[in-house]
């Protein structure tokens, strides 16, 4: 609504950056972001700005419904665990929006793409 109300230009689509996900104590820390192509400053305190650096990733695409980003999540990071890349403790997990729910109505055609920060792990061969 802020972008909406301050005529801020969308340069891709909407997505949540997952700050910290602590699964043990059922907690999230995130930030809705809407990208834009060109710089914002704001004095509203309820509005943060920055700019996301560029990282490798590993992206899943989820087409259907959103009641099934917690099974695309946990196969996303069950992959990681079985493949030689690690995921940067400390580095971005996204979840992009690409459709939007009120042009596209039938949940089985919404997309979601998840990215998560990775690394590659050194493979030895024998």
């Amino acid at each position: 609504s802020y972008a909406m109300a301050n005529n801020i230009s969308r340069a891709g689509a909407p997505f949540v950056l997952y700050h910290k996900w602590d699964e043990e104590n059922g907690t999230v820390m995130f930030s809705c972001c809407i990208p834009t192509s060109s710089k914002i400053i704001t004095t509203d305190s309820e509005i943060l700005t920055g700019q996301l650096p560029s990282f490798t990733a590993l992206k899943t695409t989820l087409k259907g419904s959103h009641d099934y980003l917690d099974e695309a999540w946990d196969k996303t990071m069950t992959y990681i665990q079985q493949q030689p890349i690690q995921a940067l403790e400390d580095g971005p997990m996204i979840e992009t929006y690409v459709n939007d729910p009120e042009s596209v109505p039938n949940p089985k055609n919404h997309l979601t793409e998840l990215f998560v920060a990775v690394e590659e792990k050194e493979v030895i061969n024998q």
